[in-house]
């Protein structure tokens, strides 16, 4: 369990995300979880000010026990199983600040990406898509993941459950499509999911890939509804 300035890649085995308890989907060997807050954290750090905004989930990072058949020579009758082992890279946000301040050629190499992530207020543009009030704002953080995606990179998949929750696009543009056809574009500002939110429907009904390097707030409906109730 770590801070959301932690990032992780998955060297190997599986392991399980959670948010407030919740789980919200599963990493996988190669998958990465946690660079934008870093990074987030990082152009803080190299502007020397304060208000490069990270999300304040509580996320915790599990690992699943998956069983592998262990290999025997050919024509053996033995039959055994063992763990998968779970390993995984972990990036805080205090060893790219001390790189920063220690590597001045990686500040320059890092000075346009930094930048993209001085945003003060993340979930702001969440409020009127939502029709909440500033009260809210605690809740749609700690409810709340900041990814990164390039080119290519779908958010969601059309038919697929993953994200449950609304998705707002903090920067970038992306492709609205449905059965693989463009209906709309979507940019820097602009929320959709609110009928998985409200889960008016199970599965998304069109799929969100990404045309530019994009950065993206995800409201995971779970998570934000316990923190509801629990503040009734």
């Amino acid at each position: 369990e770590g801070q959301a300035s932690t990032a992780v890649v998955v060297l190997s085995g599986t392991f399980r995300l959670e948010i407030s308890g919740v789980c919200c989907e599963e990493l996988t060997v190669g998958q990465a979880f946690g660079f934008a807050d870093v990074l987030a954290a990082g152009s803080e750090s190299y502007s020397q000010k304060s208000g490069a905004c990270t999300t304040a989930a509580a996320v915790s990072l599990r690992a699943i026990a998956k069983i592998a058949e262990a290999r025997h020579p050919p024509g053996s009758s033995r039959s055994s199983s063992i763990r998968a082992p779970w390993s995984c890279f972990l990036l805080r946000s205090s060893a790219l600040r001390r790189a920063l301040q220690e590597y001045p050629s990686a500040q320059v190499t890092l000075q346009a990406l930094l930048q993209t992530f001085r945003t003060m207020d993340l979930t702001k543009p969440l409020l009127p898509a939502l029709q909440c009030n500033d009260a809210a704002k605690v809740l749609l953080s700690r409810s709340s993941t900041r990814h990164i995606l390039c080119a290519g990179e779908n958010i969601v998949n059309q038919n697929k459950r993953k994200y449950e929750g609304v998705i707002l696009l903090l920067r970038g543009t992306v492709s609205l499509q449905i059965n693989g056809v463009e209906a709309r574009q979507i940019t820097d500002g602009q929320v959709v999911g609110e009928e998985m939110l409200m889960k008016v429907t199970p599965k998304w009904r069109y799929s969100l890939c990404c045309l530019t390097f994009c950065d993206v707030i995800i409201l995971h409906r779970r998570p934000f509804l316990n923190l509801v109730k629990e503040a009734k």
